[in-house]
């Protein structure tokens, strides 16, 4: 079945299928006190009982665990999303099977081996089983009332799971909001973008119109998505296009970027502003200059977008605390994609985005 993580502790499970398992030798053995089997100076028939339970719970265990090790492999290979008639189907058929052949065998086991070795033989006792048969049925019963009452606890921690899973994606958009908003809404951006705007003003009035249109796309694209968890591709790279806009009349020549021209997969996503954050990195910890202009590369991947940028560090580093791409390491976890992965690779600082594909 391979490696399916279980869903309790096992102890939790063992104590549960241990009490089920005394249940049936309590029944007989009441069954048989009312009936008069336990009469005094009958010690022999105590013995007995106690026999049927420590094997009760033998039966049990095994069969227990055997059939919870299975729903734990359902609940990976044919989750319930995938059809509710296919899984159900699944659970009834392979459970009991699954209890209806190994009570068999292990009964047949212990009735042929261990009965005759104690000196009794369950035919000769009222309050025993009567055959491998009735034990088989009264396995296969047990077998779907435990199959339901483990179903119902996992579906139970799945359901708390996924409710914690909401909340805390929905904890995670918010700061992630924030974030955008304050990077987006920095003093420095502001003023940057204004004093540029203020020089264009009086040197290209053409440029400067197109320059106050690009920075009010910027602002206009950000407030639409911050509260979307993706956006989809070509969308936030029509967006780029405008960021980079703003960038090249701030830094005019310091910089040469080249993006990958080829379409965009219509069903491939991104969290909103990610690759924005890749190419803000840049620009904050490398020396850009006409001289030595800062050249970058994006470039489309089947299921990436790779951002590089030529590593020329500045001579003295600002400070960096980190939080804008562990926060996008924790959108994409939280999304259940693949993480982003960020770093030097020879001479170049490597950016790779996963694409989040829409199967639907």
């Amino acid at each position: 079945m391979g490696r399916v993580p279980s869903v309790f502790p096992r102890r939790m499970y063992v104590a549960i299928l241990m009490a089920a398992g005394l249940l049936p030798p309590i029944f007989y053995t009441l069954f048989g006190w009312i009936n008069g089997a336990y009469a005094e100076g009958r010690g022999e028939d105590w013995s007995m009982a106690i026999l049927d339970s420590v094997i009760s719970i033998f039966y049990t265990l095994v069969i227990g665990l055997t059939v919870i090790r299975y729903l734990e492999w359902l609940r990976v290979r044919l989750p319930w999303e995938r059809g509710i008639a296919r899984r159900l189907l699944a659970d009834l058929l392979g459970t009991n099977l699954i209890a209806g052949l190994v009570m068999f065998g292990l009964a047949s086991l212990v009735h042929a081996w261990v009965y005759p070795l104690t000196g009794g033989h369950p035919r000769h006792s009222p309050y025993h089983y009567p055959s491998v048969l009735n034990l088989v049925l009264v396995s296969l019963m047990m077998n779907n009332l435990l199959a339901v009452l483990f179903e119902g606890m996992i579906i139970f921690k799945d359901l708390q799971e996924a409710k914690f899973k909401a909340e805390k994606l929905e904890r995670e958009k918010l700061a992630s909001q924030l974030e955008i908003l304050k990077n987006q809404l920095k003093p420095h951006f502001l003023f940057n973008s204004l004093n540029v705007l203020s020089a264009l003003v009086h040197t290209d009035p053409d440029k400067s119109e197109a320059f106050i249109a690009a920075f009010s796309q910027v602002y206009r694209y950000v407030l639409d998505t911050y509260t979307q968890p993706l956006v989809p591709l070509d969308r936030e790279l029509d967006f780029i296009r405008t960021y980079l806009f703003l960038q090249k009349i701030r830094f005019e020549g310091a910089f040469q970027v080249r993006l990958d021209e080829e379409p965009p997969p219509r069903d491939a996503f991104l969290p909103p502003l990610s690759l924005q954050l890749a190419l803000e990195n840049a620009f904050k910890h490398n020396t850009l200059s006409e001289a030595q202009p800062l050249r970058i590369d994006i470039r489309l991947a089947p299921e990436e977008v790779v951002l590089r940028n030529r590593y020329q560090p500045l001579s003295t580093p600002p400070e960096s605390s980190g939080i804008g791409q562990e926060n996008l390491r924790q959108r994409y976890r939280l999304l259940g994609a693949a993480a982003p992965r960020f770093g030097l690779e020879g001479d170049e600082y490597v950016a790779h985005l996963p694409l989040i594909i829409d199967s639907e």
